[in-house]
C-alpha cells in the first residue's frame, strides 16, 4: 500500500458545509429531575442501536424513547452495584457500557450485567481504557483505521495514510464519520483534523474552536457538524465554527452579585440517529437543541394587539396581519401599524399606532379580512366597508352596509366577491349585485370565498357548501357526503381536488363530483382545519384550538381512496413555541404562505410564523421496541416468546418506537397470529399497548410495526412468539381417555345390568338430573369468570370493552353523554419493588373496593383495565357530575393512606385521573372517547400526579 505521510497543518483545504441561519434559528429544552431525569447532572449520553438513548446521571440510567424516560436503579437492575455513572458509550456491537468509579455496567442482548476492574488494576471508568480492552469492541469506521500513530484510509479505488498523534484509546471513542465518509479526529488542544481520501484540514481556535477538551457530537440531519467542550457547544457555518450563546441555553446565575456566566461544565454531548443533538450538564439537566421552526410574534415585537385574526402576504413579501385594533405590516423584519378611525362624514382614516400608543376598541375599528388585488392594492374588510390602500393611503373605500366583511375575493374577471352575515355581494366597475337565500345560499354567515382552477366560485358558509358555475348556486351539506356544515377553509390541489376543512367535523375531498372525509378517529390531529395550505413538499398545514398541524396531501388521498388505514399527523403547540394553541378562524385569509416558505397563522397570543425549511423530515422508518411484556399485572423478561400457564388469564404488551422526532405522532399498528387471532393489522393510532384476556390454548405470535411521524412505515415487524398451555382436561389426550371410557363402560353397563334396565334408567335419570344442575352451576361460575378481574373482582377488560361499545351505541341513539375515566396509581411500579408484588396485589385490592365504592349506580361500570390501571364509564352523566365523580374517586382512594414511601407524589398511595366526556355522533368512536381520557390522564400525569384532568 502506497503510503502518504502528511502533517495535516499543512493542508488547509476548505471542507463543504451547508451555511446554516444565525442562533436565533436554533431552541432549547431543558429536562431536569422535574421531567424525568433521576439528578440534575447528565455525565454521558448515548444510543444503542435500537434506538434507544441512554444518559449517564449520578443517581441511575436513564433511558428515552422519546416519550417516556425509564430510570434504571438498583432497586430494578439488580446487577447495577453503584448508580453514581461517569461515563457512557456503545461499542461496534452495540453493547452499552456504563462507566462507575467501581466498575462497568453492560447491557447487551436486553440483558445487564457488572464488570468489575480486575485485582491490581488501576481503575479507570472509559470502555475504551486499556483494563476492559479484550471486552470493548470501538465503533467501526467503513473506510477508516488507526494503526500505530497514523490513520489509514482503505476505501474502494483510493488509499492514504496520515500522521495523527493520538493515543490509540482516545481514537476509538473520539473519532467521528460523517455520511460522506470524512473523518473528523477532535484533539484536547482545541485543534480539529478533518480527513478525506485525497486532503485534509485543520480547525483551530483561530477558527473560533474552544481551547481544550475538545469533541465532536456528530451530524445533524440539516448537514450541521457540531463540536463541544466543557464550555461551549458550536457549530460550523461556513469555514468558522460558532459557539451557542444564552439565546439557546440560558445563563446560570451567580451569587454574591457577580454578574451570570454562559453555562459551563459542559458534561456530553450527542446527535442522535434522529438528527437531535442532546447537551448534558453539571446540575442543570440535559437540553435538546433543535432548529426553531415556530417563532411568534407579539406587542413587544410591534404587533398592534395579541389577538390576531387574519394574516395577508403580499406579493413584495409584506405580511399583513389584521387585529382588532387595527392593521399591523411587517416588512424587513420591522413591524408597523395604524388604526381605522371613521371620520365625521362616515369615510374611515389611517391614524399611526403602535402596541403602547393606539386607539381603544371602542374608538378604532377591527380588521375583519384582507385580500391583495391584481393591480397590488390591499383591501381590508372592515364592519361595513371595504377600503383599499397602497403605499400607507386609503385609494378606495366601498360602504358595504351589510355587516362584517368576513371574506373577500377577485375573481379572474376582477369583480371583487364580499361575504357578511346575511348575503353575499359580487362588486364590478360600479354594479353591485347580491346574493341570498332566495338564490340558493345557506342562509349564515359567509366564512371563506374562492376560485377554483377552472374558474368555479364556491363559497363557504356555517350552514354548508355553496358552487357558483355563472349561473346559479348548488348547496352541499353534511347530507351530501360533506364532513361537516361549518365549513371554515377550501382550496384545490394541483391535481384540481377541492379541498373542505370545517370547524370541528373533520376535512373533505371533493373529487369527480363525490365527497370524502376523514376525522381524527383516521388520525388528524384535530377535527378543525381553520385555514389549509399546501406547502413546497406536498404537506397541509391547517390550524385549530389545539394548535398547528401538518399532514402529507398524499397520505390523505391514500386514505381516503383507501389505501391507507390511517395519516400521519405532525403538531405544534406551546412546546414548539407557540405561546397560545387557539388559532383564530371564521375570516378570510386565516393563514399565509409567505415568498420565503414561512407559514403565517393568527393566534390569540401573536401571530404565528413557520419555517418548514427548518425542519428536518425522517426518511428512516420507526424502530420498534418491546418495553414491557406483563402477565396477570407482573412483568415479565422481554424475549423471543412468552409463555403462560393455565391459570395465567392477562397478556399486555408495551412497545414503543424510539426516536427524538415527534415520537408522539409515531402511529402503531399490530396483529396477533395463530389460534383464531388477528389476521389482519388492526391500527391503534398512537396507542403503545395492547391487552387480551383468556386466550384459549393455543400458540400464537403477536407483531407489532410503526410509522415515523412522516408517515413511513417500517417493512419488518416487532414480534414474540406466545403460548398459552391448556389445563389437563384441555388436552387431546385427557379427551380422548374419556372417549374410550366412556364406550368401554357403557359396553360394560349394558352387559352387566341388563336386566336391571328399569332400576338402572331411574337411577341414570336422577345422576343426569344431578350432573345438570353442577354443570349449570359451574357454567353460571365461568360465565362470571369470563367477566370479572380474579384479583379485584371488579369487570376486566373484556367486560369493559363489551360494556363501553354497548352504551356508546345506546348513547348514539339517545344523543345522550356518555363518560370515560381512565384512573393509574401513581408510582405503582416502585410500589412493587419496595414492598413486594404480594403488597402490591392488596393494594391493588383497596383500590379497586374505594373505586367501586364510589361508583354505585348500576348503570355505571367500574373495571380493572390493565395492570395498576382502572378505568370506569359512566353513562348520561354532565361533565360537572363526571368532575365530582373522579374528584371522589382520588379523595377515596387517598383516604385510603396506604404507605407509599417510594412514590414521588406523595407518601402514601394516589391515584391520577383522565376523564373525558362526548356525546356520540355518527362521525366519532368509543375509541376517540378512550383517546381523550388516555390524553387527560397523560396531564395528570404531566401536571405532578394524584389529580384529576
Amino acid at each position: 500500500m502506497r503510503r502518504i505521510a502528511r502533517l495535516l497543518a499543512v493542508l488547509m483545504i476548505a471542507v463543504s458545509v451547508r451555511a446554516m441561519p444565525a442562533w436565533g434559528q436554533y431552541r432549547a429544552e431543558q429536562f431536569t429531575s422535574a421531567n424525568g431525569l433521576p439528578q440534575n447532572t447528565v455525565s454521558g449520553i448515548a444510543q444503542t442501536p435500537d434506538g434507544y438513548l441512554w444518559f449517564a446521571t449520578y443517581d441511575g440510567l436513564v433511558r428515552y424513547d422519546g416519550v417516556t424516560f425509564t430510570i434504571l436503579d438498583r432497586a430494578n437492575t439488580p446487577p447495577m452495584a453503584q448508580t453514581q455513572f461517569l461515563t457512557l458509550t456503545v461499542d461496534g456491537a452495540g453493547t452499552l457500557w456504563a462507566g462507575t468509579t467501581s466498575g462497568l455496567l453492560r447491557y447487551r442482548r436486553s440483558a445487564f450485567d457488572w464488570v468489575p476492574p480486575r485485582k491490581g488494576d488501576v481503575l479507570r471508568v472509559h470502555p475504551a481504557d486499556p483494563y476492559v480492552q479484550p471486552a470493548f469492541v470501538p465503533p467501526a469506521f467503513p473506510h477508516w483505521r488507526y494503526r500505530a500513530d497514523s490513520v489509514e484510509y482503505t476505501g474502494s479505488g483510493a488509499q492514504a495514510a496520515y500522521y495523527v498523534p493520538m493515543p490509540a484509546d482516545t481514537f476509538a471513542h473520539a473519532a467521528f464519520e460523517d455520511r460522506e465518509g470524512r473523518l473528523w479526529l477532535p484533539q484536547d488542544s482545541g485543534r480539529l483534523y478533518v480527513l478525506t481520501p485525497d486532503s485534509a484540514h485543520l480547525y483551530t481556535t483561530r477558527d473560533g474552536l474552544p481551547d481544550e477538551g475538545l469533541r465532536m457530537a456528530g451530524e445533524t440531519g440539516n448537514g450541521v457538524f457540531w463540536a463541544w467542550s466543557e464550555s461551549d457547544v458550536c457549530r460550523l457555518a461556513g469555514t468558522r465554527w460558532v459557539a451557542l450563546d444564552s439565546t439557546v441555553l440560558p445563563r446560570t446565575p451567580r451569587t454574591r452579585g457577580l454578574a451570570p456566566r454562559r453555562l459551563r461544565d459542559i458534561r456530553a454531548a450527542l446527535v442522535d440517529r434522529d438528527g437531535t443533538l442532546w447537551v448534558g450538564t453539571n446540575a442543570n439537566g440535559m437540553f435538546r437543541i433543535t432548529p426553531r421552526l415556530i417563532t411568534t410574534y407579539g406587542t413587544a415585537d410591534g404587533l398592534l394587539d395579541p389577538s390576531a385574526y387574519v394574516v395577508l402576504a403580499d406579493r413584495t413579501g409584506t405580511i399583513w396581519i389584521g387585529t382588532s385594533l387595527g392593521l399591523t405590516r411587517v416588512a424587513h423584519g420591522r413591524f408597523t401599524s395604524d388604526a381605522f378611525l371613521r371620520a365625521g362624514d362616515g369615510s374611515y382614516r389611517l391614524v399611526p399606532a403602535t402596541p403602547a400608543a393606539h386607539p381603544t376598541a371602542a374608538q378604532a375599528t377591527g380588521v375583519r379580512s384582507m385580500l391583495e388585488d391584481r393591480e397590488g392594492r390591499v383591501w381590508v374588510g372592515l364592519t361595513d366597508a371595504l377600503v383599499a390602500f397602497r403605499g400607507g393611503h386609503i385609494v378606495r373605500e366601498i360602504r358595504t352596509g351589510h355587516g362584517y366583511n368576513d371574506a373577500i375575493l377577485e375573481a379572474r374577471d376582477g369583480a371583487l366577491w364580499v361575504g357578511t352575515p346575511r348575503l353575499v355581494m359580487r362588486l364590478h366597475g360600479d354594479s353591485i349585485r347580491t346574493f341570498g337565500r332566495a338564490d340558493g345560499l345557506p342562509p349564515f354567515p359567509t366564512q371563506v370565498l374562492y376560485q377554483d382552477r377552472e374558474g368555479t366560485i364556491w363559497i363557504g358558509t356555517r350552514r354548508g357548501l355553496a358552487r357558483w358555475d355563472g349561473r346559479r348556486f348548488t348547496t352541499f351539506t353534511e347530507r351530501d357526503g360533506l364532513a361537516g356544515n361549518n365549513v371554515r377553509s377550501i382550496v384545490d390541489d394541483p391535481e384540481g381536488a377541492l379541498w373542505i376543512g370545517t370547524f370541528d367535523n373533520g376535512i373533505s375531498r371533493y373529487r369527480d363530483g363525490k365527497f370524502a372525509s376523514i376525522t381524527s378517529a383516521g388520525g388528524l390531529f384535530a377535527n378543525a382545519a381553520f385555514v389549509m395550505l399546501l406547502d413546497r413538499d406536498d404537506n397541509f398545514w391547517m390550524s385549530s384550538n389545539r394548535g398547528i398541524y401538518r399532514v402529507g396531501r398524499r397520505q390523505l388521498d391514500d386514505f381516503m381512496d383507501g389505501r391507507l388505514a390511517s395519516v400521519s399527523s405532525v403538531s405544534y403547540g406551546i412546546p414548539d413555541g407557540m405561546r397560545s394553541t387557539e388559532a383564530n378562524g371564521g375570516r378570510q385569509p386565516a393563514g399565509a404562505i409567505g415568498p420565503d416558505g414561512r407559514i403565517w397563522f393568527p393566534t390569540q397570543d401573536g401571530v404565528v410564523a413557520v419555517d418548514p425549511a427548518a425542519e428536518w423530515h425522517d426518511p428512516k422508518p420507526a424502530l420498534v421496541a418491546f418495553s414491557d411484556v406483563i402477565v396477570d399485572g407482573k412483568p415479565v423478561p422481554i424475549g423471543p416468546a412468552v409463555g403462560l400457564s393455565p391459570d395465567q388469564t392477562e397478556l399486555e404488551f408495551n412497545y414503543t418506537a424510539p426516536s427524538s422526532f415527534h415520537a408522539d405522532n409515531i402511529q402503531f399498528r399490530y396483529r396477533l397470529l395463530g389460534g383464531g387471532g388477528d389476521t389482519a393489522w388492526i391500527a391503534a393510532g398512537t396507542r403503545r399497548r395492547v391487552h387480551y384476556s383468556h386466550l384459549r390454548p393455543a400458540s400464537y405470535r403477536f407483531e407489532v410495526m410503526a410509522a415515523n411521524s412522516d408517515g413511513v412505515w417500517g417493512t419488518q415487524p416487532a414480534g414474540i412468539d406466545v403460548t398459552v398451555d391448556p389445563r389437563f382436561y384441555q388436552t387431546s389426550w385427557f379427551l380422548a381417555l374419556v372417549a374410550f371410557a366412556l364406550v368401554g363402560g357403557a359396553a360394560s353397563a349394558y352387559s352387566l345390568r341388563v336386566r336391571g334396565l328399569k332400576r338402572q334408567e331411574r337411577r341414570l335419570t336422577k345422576l343426569v338430573a344431578e350432573r345438570t344442575a353442577d354443570l349449570r352451576t359451574a357454567n353460571e361460575r365461568l360465565a362470571q369468570l369470563a367477566i370479572e378481574d380474579p384479583l379485584t373482582g371488579l369487570a376486566n377488560r373484556r367486560r369493559y370493552d363489551e360494556f363501553l361499545e354497548h352504551e356508546w351505541r345506546r348513547s348514539l341513539r339517545a344523543r345522550a353523554p356518555l363518560a370515560v375515566m381512565v384512573l393509574d396509581v401513581d408510582h405503582f411500579k416502585g410500589y412493587n419493588d419496595a414492598y413486594g408484588h404480594q403488597a402490591g396485589d392488596e393494594c391493588l385490592r383497596r383500590v379497586a373496593a374505594a373505586v367501586q365504592g364510589v361508583v354505585r349506580r348500576g348503570t355505571d361500570l367500574a373495571a380493572r383495565y390493565g395492570g395498576e390501571e382502572f378505568a370506569v364509564v359512566l353513562t348520561a352523566t354532565a361533565p360537572a357530575n363526571v368532575a365530582a365523580v373522579a374528584e371522589a374517586i382520588r379523595a377515596a382512594v387517598e383516604a385510603l393512606g396506604i404507605p407509599h414511601r417510594a412514590s414521588g407524589a406523595a407518601p402514601h398511595v394516589t391515584v391520577s385521573i383522565g376523564t373525558a366526556v362526548m356525546v356520540p355522533t355518527d362521525q366519532t368512536t368509543a375509541d376517540d372517547l378512550v383517546r381523550e381520557a388516555d390524553r387527560a390522564l397523560y396531564r395528570a400525569k404531566e401536571g405532578g400526579r394524584n389529580r384529576v384532568a
